[in-house]
């Protein structure tokens, strides 16, 4: 299997019902949901403490930025503040919680 997570996740379509299911368990509202089907980006490499997961708000474009898979396009970090903002994310530690349980999921 030679393909990203991001091209991984696009070939899936739309028709996820059991994921679906399992997010409206949650609480999530349509939009969420529809946002949740989408990779996440996170700046890994942005967070040298703990205390970066208090931060209030997402980094700038620049610190999304990794040894492994370079930076992201502007599409990718408005999809980040989009999610952020939908979500209701308080702090960058939240953020990648919710990243984390879209992943489980």
């Amino acid at each position: 299997m030679n393909s990203s997570l991001a091209n991984l996740t696009k070939n899936l379509g739309d028709n996820h019902p059991i994921t679906t299911e399992y997010f409206k368990k949650q609480g999530y509202t349509t939009e969420q949901i529809s946002l949740a089907y989408r990779k996440g980006v996170f700046p890994y490499e942005y967070i040298t403490s703990h205390d970066r997961f208090k931060e209030t708000e997402l980094p700038p474009i620049q610190e999304f930025h990794s040894v492994f898979g370079g930076k992201i396009s502007q599409e990718d970090y408005e999809h980040a503040q989009k999610v952020w903002k939908e979500f209701g994310c308080k702090n960058l530690g939240e953020y990648n919680d919710l990243l984390s349980q879209d992943r489980r999921a």
